[in-house]
């Protein structure tokens, strides 16, 4: 499947759980079952992904972004401390690097203790 195709299919399910009311905006966040799912690693994960949040290669197309989030405990509203975060992503023309030793635009961090991460 086509990154672009993924990511409009995976926004046309979000939009269908909002609307079914799973997931809601309050205004300020979403708001909803925090649980994680148990979704599969998928055909693009990669093990032993380096310890860095900048992902950026010299040289590369497209225009860079700084992604954060915070991770919650069980209860939804406890941040989870030391958790580890994976982020992975494509190059400019869809293509993901699942063999060379670069490990390019793969990247691990752990969370601070506020739960918090950034990319």
């Amino acid at each position: 499947m086509k990154r672009r195709k993924f990511i409009e299919a995976s926004t046309i399910s979000v939009v269908a759980i909002s609307s079914f009311g799973f997931i809601r905006f309050d205004g300020k966040k979403y708001v909803g079952d925090c649980e994680t799912t148990t979704d599969i690693l998928g055909p693009f994960y990669r093990p032993d992904s380096p310890m860095r949040s900048n992902l950026n290669i010299s040289g590369s197309k497209g225009k860079p972004i700084h992604l954060t989030g915070i991770i919650l405990n069980e209860d939804c509203t406890t941040p989870y401390a030391n958790a580890k975060v994976e982020l992975w992503h494509c190059d400019h023309e869809g293509v993901y690097d699942n063999s060379t030793p670069a490990y390019n635009y793969r990247g691990t961090v752990m969370t601070d203790s506020k739960g918090q991460y950034g990319f």
